[in-house]
């Protein structure tokens, strides 16, 4: 199995994620994404939720 990394983005409500980003193959630049998505959200001032998240690849 494989271990990529993918950020969820949860809008302004409900708990089901509405758009997925990524693949992101190190979780290191799936931190820097995550990092960016949520300074513009703020500056926006919007409170989109946004996670990252560890999947695994079957093969």
């Amino acid at each position: 199995m494989t271990d990529i990394y993918v950020i969820l983005e949860t809008g302004q409500g409900g708990g089901i994620p509405d758009h997925v980003y990524g693949p992101y193959w190190g979780r290191d630049d799936g931190v820097e994404d995550l990092k960016s998505l949520r300074e513009s959200a703020a500056m926006l001032r919007r409170r989109d939720r946004f996670q990252l998240a560890r999947v695994e690849v079957e093969e």
